[in-house]
């Protein structure tokens, strides 16, 4: 079963998990990019323990707010990003927005890693806290739903793959005890080749 440890939790909270890590991951207590939470709230609605349409509507909420808040955050002249982001980066997303306003803030949605940094920089350039709103809000509606439900078509996939890896664990053991076994003998053949190596490399040293 598909994250088996972590289902029964997430059904007990129901639709306010899926806020809940939504918020948490935006605001950087999870360090998982947003792509991969809405994938795999979409394998959770494979699992069936979200309908697709109501966890849709609920992530969609919390990526709405997460965005606002850290435009919000900047437009008030909190600078924080700069110490965790690379100032080259921050450069480029400065000039998108310069050049092309809410536009960018529009795509930025669909480019991986430069969300949360094309929110600090509208917020910081002087945008219109509206224009940011409509921008970000219209290329999440698209993107949420998309992502979602490519999680939800992957699920078969990712059942099997986790299938796959519970069969692997009983195998561990015994496949480091035969690597044990080979490296004792390959250490046994060429014990004066592998000294000799080991002399030379400190020679050089």
């Amino acid at each position: 079963m598909v994250m088996e440890l972590t289902i029964p939790y997430l059904a007990k909270l129901s639709y306010f998990a899926i806020l809940l890590v939504v918020l948490l991951n935006g605001s950087g207590f999870l360090p998982i990019p947003e792509e991969i939470l809405l994938l795999i709230i979409g394998c959770l609605a494979f699992e069936g323990v979200f309908s697709f349409w109501p966890a849709v509507f609920v992530a969609l909420i919390g990526v709405i707010i997460v965005d606002n808040a850290h435009f919000y955050l900047a437009s008030h002249g909190h600078s924080i990003l700069r110490r965790f982001v690379n100032g080259r980066i921050i450069a480029r997303v400065q000039k998108s927005v310069d050049s092309h306003g809410p536009y960018a803030v529009f795509f930025a949605r669909f480019v991986p890693g430069t969300r949360v940094v094309t929110a600090w920089v509208a917020g910081t350039s002087g945008m219109k806290q509206r224009k940011f709103f409509f921008a970000d809000t219209f290329g999440a509606v698209i993107q949420t739903p998309i992502l979602i439900w490519i999680g939800k078509a992957l699920g078969p996939q990712v059942e099997k793959a986790f299938s796959f890896v519970h069969s692997v664990d009983a195998a561990i053991p015994l496949v480091l005890l035969i690597l044990f076994v080979l490296t004792a003998i390959v250490v046994c053949l060429f014990r004066k080749t592998i000294r000799d190596f080991i002399l030379e490399l400190s020679k050089r040293d």
